[in-house]
């Protein structure tokens, strides 16, 4: 008799499957055998500011320049929060992302070992006829004992697609066993990322608090020693509290003329390098709050002045850069969303306004920065990542002059987009909605206001 080529080579292939389905199936074979208080971002200048203010020695301009110090301390410091805060939201994402494989490997290795159960069960059917006549795998006794030649060939051609059959089975048990391996291992490895992302987020979180826990120690150090600055300069300059206050203010608004000035020649830089723009759908002016063309909206919520201490947003006096800072990329097109999904994200963000902040927080009750834009969008019908970071990173650039409702804001240290922290969302007239930072209520507010402005992202990001 001819046995399938097939067959032959596979045949101890066949035996070890056979008993593996037969094993799984619960059949016997017989006979078959068996961060420091002292070392927070700031705090050097804090010092610095501290020893002018109680030296005898100090100069006005030497008060002068330490008061403006501070606004660079507390820069750093609610930077450092942020930027913490952002790492967490990322670390977060991280673990839902890898809880929700964990859920699809293991339905994905479920279904696959059913897949198996039932290849096996169909073999060890067939194996247990063989087994039962003789072992032959192939019914060889029904050729030999064929009475006559057209029975022998009729035997032979039977013998033979029962053996196809066999091998046809094994084959798909192999295949099943190979799946069932590969999801099983995919699960395992799923679970093993979702717990290293836990422990990832666990780690982010302690980090983000004790960056707030710095940046709020930052803030009262800074208002105090600039209390005592201000009281030393004006017994220097022979006048009152009050009006030394008065002219520091006159100082900071200065400083903050310049921070916007170099702002606006940031985004000017980005449009000459991409020959201008035709500023599509966006607002002509969206960096003042007098809008003279596209968005023409008037949000009717404004900023709670309870809601943003104004001497934390104070900005630092830009320093001469002698290094070239990293360019963002240009502006692109090709996102997904349309005007209208921005507008539907504004009117989501809008309804967000007065909630508190807390790390890692994407509702209903609390929100982060990106947790909050990202709620926003989801309102609109569209998915964005988790983190500021992540987000800028997955949404296309476009420049501020083509700024629509529902871009994205983001701001990084020295403008650089690998450093950034925060983002919020552009609600038209030069004005963002946002949730600002640990211990604040979520606000709206002009993107250029605040110290953030030096950390201008010039790019926008739509989803």
């Amino acid at each position: 008799m001819r046995i399938p080529v097939s067959l032959s080579l596979t045949r101890s292939r066949i035996a070890a499957v056979c008993v593996g389905a037969l094993a799984a199936t619960g059949v016997a074979l017989v006979g078959a055998g068996g961060a420091s208080a002292d070392g927070y971002p700031g705090q050097d200048e804090i010092n610095a500011a501290r020893e002018a203010a109680a030296s005898q020695a100090s100069t006005v301009s030497e008060l002068d320049a330490a008061v403006a110090s501070l606004e660079d301390a507390l820069h750093d410091a609610e930077a450092a929060q942020l930027l913490a805060a952002d790492k967490y939201a990322q670390a977060q994402g991280d673990l839902e992302a890898a809880q929700a494989n964990l859920v699809t490997a293991n339905r994905r290795a479920d279904e696959a070992d059913a897949a198996l159960a039932e290849a096996q069960s169909k073999l060890a059917v067939v194996a247990q006829a063989a087994y039962r006549d003789g072992g032959d795998m192939g019914q060889v006794g029904a050729v030999v004992n064929a009475n006559g030649f057209e029975d022998a060939i009729n035997s032979s051609e039977a013998m033979n697609r029962a053996s196809d059959e066999m091998a046809t089975l094994v084959q798909r048990v192999e295949a099943a066993q190979l799946v069932a391996d590969t999801m099983r291992k995919a699960a395992n490895d799923a679970a093993t990322a979702a717990a290293d992302a836990k422990i990832a987020a666990a780690d982010a979180y302690d980090d983000a608090t004790a960056a707030a826990d710095a940046a709020e120690q930052a803030v009262k150090d800074a208002d105090e020693v600039r209390d005592d600055a201000v009281n030393t300069l004006a017994e220097l300059r022979g006048t009152t509290v009050a009006l030394e206050n008065a002219r520091q203010d006159g100082l900071a608004a200065e400083r903050d003329k310049k921070r916007r000035d170099d702002a606006k020649a940031a985004q000017e830089e980005v449009e000459k390098e991409n020959g201008g723009s035709s500023n599509s759908g966006g607002s002509s002016n969206p960096g003042g709050n007098s809008n003279s063309g596209g968005d023409t909206s008037t949000p009717t919520k404004t900023e709670d002045p309870k809601a943003e201490d104004p001497k934390p947003e104070q900005t630092k006096d830009p320093e001469p850069e002698e290094t070239e800072q990293p360019k963002p990329p240009t502006t692109s097109g090709g996102w997904k969303s349309s005007a209208a999904q921005g507008e539907a994200a504004v009117a989501k963000a809008l309804t967000l306004m007065g909630k508190p902040y807390k790390l890692g927080g994407s509702g209903p009750t609390y929100y982060d920065c990106s947790g909050l834009t990202m709620v926003s969008w989801k309102a609109a019908g569209l998915s964005i990542q988790r983190s500021s970071q992540m987000q800028y990173n997955s949404t296309k650039h476009v420049a501020f002059s083509q700024l629509r409702k529902g871009d994205l804001i983001f701001y990084g240290s020295d403008r650089n987009p690998s450093k950034i922290y925060h983002v919020a969302i552009y609600i038209g007239n030069g004005l963002v909605a946002e949730a600002a930072r640990p211990g604040k209520d979520s606000l709206i507010r002009g993107y250029d206001e605040s110290w953030r402005i030096d950390d201008l992202i010039p790019v926008a990001g739509r989803p």
